[in-house]
This record gives C-alpha cells, structure tokens and sequence, in this order.
C-alpha cells in the first residue's frame, strides 16, 4: 500500500504541479521513502491535506498554492501490482538505503564521507511519536520547535515568527530519560533526516581534524534537509573553554558557534538538537547559541507504570503482578533502569527454571517465562537506581537558573 501511495502521489504532483518540482523528483522510480515516513505515507487514501505535508517535508511550503483544484486520480493499472513478499520487501528498503549512502557519499568531501555512517536510517527507528513516555506538553513543545525550525524565511520575515525561526535545542537531564528515543521519534514523525554524532565520532587525533568534522557535520546535514543534526553527549566537546588545557579544545568550541551563527541565514539549516547529562559544565557562549533549554527528567510515578507496560506488554505475568504498584516502588528509576529491571526479572526467571529442570532430570524445552511477584522483588533488590542525588542537585541547580518554572 505504502509504494502504491508515492505512485500516486507522483502522478498527481506531475499532473497538478510540475511547475513546482525538478522532473526527476517525480520520476515513478525516484526514491521518496525517507521524505513521505510519517503517518500519510501508511494511509490508505491521500487527500490534499496530505499532499501539503509532503510538501513541507521537501521544503516546498513556500511556493504558492496551485491555481487548478487537486482532484482525486482514479486508481489505474499503475496502481495495481502483484503481492510482495515481506522479506523481498525489507531486503529492497536496504538495498534502496544502502544505494541512497553511496549516492550521498559521491556529492561528499572527505571530511563528510566519514559521517556518512552516522545518517540514521528511518526504516530503523522502530518506534513511533506517540510511544515515547514522557510529560505530553514538553514533548509537543520539542516537535513544534522543530518545526518552526523549517519556517521559510520568505514567510516568516515580516512577523514576530522569524524570531520562531528555532536552530538551537538543548535537552538535558539523568543519562536514560528518553533524550535520544525522543529525537529520533521527532525525525520519523516530521519527515526530516537525522545525522547522529557523538564525541567518538568527531574527535580526532590530529591536529585541525576535529574543527572539519564538526563544520562537516553541519555542511552535511544541509545535503540532507530537512534534517535533525543530533549531538549526544556533547559535554564531551563543548565544555567551559576556561577549563580546556589545549589550544585546540577552545577551538573545538570556536568551530561550533561559528557554524551556529551561520544557520540564521541558511535556508537549508539544519535543526541543530544537542543533549547532555552535565549542562552545568557547557561553554557559556555554547549555551547562548541554544535558545531553547528543555529538561527531560525522571519518569513520575505515572510515567513508570506506562513505561512498565510498555516493556512487558505481550509478557505472561502472575495474577498478583501489579505494575501500578511496580511503578510506586521504582522511585527514582530512569527509562534505562526500568528495562534493566524487567529484564533482570526476566534473567531470575530463566536461572531458577533451569535449576528446576536440571534437579528433575528433565530435558524437556522450558514453558514460556511466567513471571511472578518473586521474580521482580529480587530484581528491584538488584536493580538500584543508576542517577545519584549528587548529579540530580546539579541538574536541578542548572534548571533554576535557565528553566525556573520546571522546577517542583
């Protein structure tokens, strides 16, 4: 259904808009995968409204509206076709990602070739806007931001929406609250590209090298737009250039804020997301670049207990098994700690069978896992929470000063 889809989308925009579009974007074989994930793309039947989100998405949204009426385009022999096996099916989508990294690769410069790899491939991020647990108002207030960071600037000059016009997001709080998992749901949910890097990938031995990875990282993220440029743990890069020992680790710094004060101007800009655990210890000039601060905190009760069903939905659980009740006992647990801890319970359950099995001599295939009240009470003994107090006071000393009201 899904290829079905973008054929006859093509055809429509060939017919109602080719003055619009590059020919060859609307090619019937043109690769559109990327640009149409998001909820139109699995829709049975598009309507106009779709057709302006796909738009957006190719960063269309500025040109005027079409002067004849959309009309439906009746289904025709291009839309029918025989049954694709499943596994054909998924082994085409990787050929296809694999064939679209060689082609991206080809228009590259060294520097940008090594982070090719680091392009993630929306056919992997698995799970979807809706399923990431965490408080609903701040995580509509990342995608609006997100969006506004896509704001043509010929729409939004003559407006207070210029200001809107986002380029800098900066989400802190304990390691395993969801920072990533929500920035990549934000991506497959808005249609953009995600270029992931790290300090592993930026860093370099040599001498200037680590300077042209990070102007590289922003050079190629405008060859994917719309794009998230995603830097995890960035405390590792662009800390106080008053504590850096080394020429070059101030220079690491320099090199970002000059790429930062280039997007305003960029019609092509990335979407610049940076997170981190230690916002206390960021350059201070790093952190102006990053209007919006937003903290991703522990999970509250609440919060725990979807997390919870989420992580042993499918699971068989005895009777007596509450995950309401888990979800008070896990205080101060982080997304991370509660997977470790069902999958500790999980490890209890799998030990004690085989102990079983091999007193009764039995060389029978185990049942299913079943687990019980036992299983996770010797998992929460194991189990601690992994944020300390110490780091949970700093953070909370960083979000007093920039986040004020977010603080309970």
């Amino acid at each position: 259904m899904a290829s079905v889809n973008v054929r006859r989308l093509k055809r429509i925009l060939r017919q109602s808009m080719s003055h619009v579009f590059d020919l060859e974007l609307l090619h019937p074989h043109a690769d559109w995968k990327q640009l149409l994930k998001g909820r139109s793309y699995e829709k049975e039947k598009l309507d106009a409204a779709d057709i302006l989100l796909v738009l957006w998405r190719l960063g269309l949204h500025k040109h005027e509206k079409p002067a004849k009426k959309i009309e439906p385009v009746p289904r025709d022999e291009e839309d029918v076709g025989g049954v694709i096996d499943e596994e054909d099916s998924v082994e085409a989508q990787r050929q296809a990602w694999k064939d679209k990294l060689t082609s991206l690769r080809q228009e590259c410069n060294s520097a940008e070739q090594n982070l090719v790899d680091c392009v993630i491939n929306p056919d992997e991020i698995h799970s979807s806007y809706s399923q990431v647990i965490i408080d609903t108002e701040l995580k509509e207030t990342v995608l609006h931001l997100v969006s506004s960071a896509y704001l043509a600037p010929s729409t939004s000059s003559a407006s207070l929406l210029s200001q809107a016009r986002i380029k800098g997001i900066l989400l802190y709080g304990p390691p395993g609250t969801g920072k990533t998992h929500l920035t990549r749901s934000i991506a497959k949910e808005s249609g953009a590209s995600m270029l992931c890097v790290d300090g592993a990938s930026l860093l370099s031995k040599y001498v200037g090298e680590v300077e042209k990875n990070i102007k590289a990282a922003f050079t190629l993220a405008e060859k994917l737009y719309p794009c998230i440029l995603f830097i995890d743990e960035v405390d590792s890069l662009f800390y106080d250039r008053c504590m850096a020992r080394r020429t070059w680790e101030r220079s690491t710094v320099t090199q970002f804020l000059t790429q930062m004060d280039g997007l305003a101007q960029n019609d092509r800009a990335p979407c610049v997301i940076v997170a981190t655990n230690r916002p206390d210890s960021l350059d201070n000039a790093f952190l102006r670049r990053l209007p919006q601060k937003i903290p991703i905190g522990l999970p509250d009760t609440k919060s725990r207990s979807e997390i919870l069903g989420v992580l042993l939905e499918g699971e068989e659980l005895e009777p007596l098994v509450n995950i309401d009740s888990l979800g008070r006992e896990t205080e101060g647990y982080s997304g991370s700690d509660l997977r470790s801890l069902c999958a500790e319970a999980a490890l209890i359950w799998a030990i004690e069978t085989s102990k079983k099995r091999c007193a009764d001599g039995s060389s029978d295939e185990p049942g299913k896992m079943r687990l019980g009240v036992t299983h996770f009470a010797k998992a929460l003994q194991r189990i601690r929470p992994s944020v300390s107090k110490k780091d949970l006071l700093a953070l909370e000393s960083f979000t007093k000063r920039f986040n004020p009201s977010s603080v309970r």
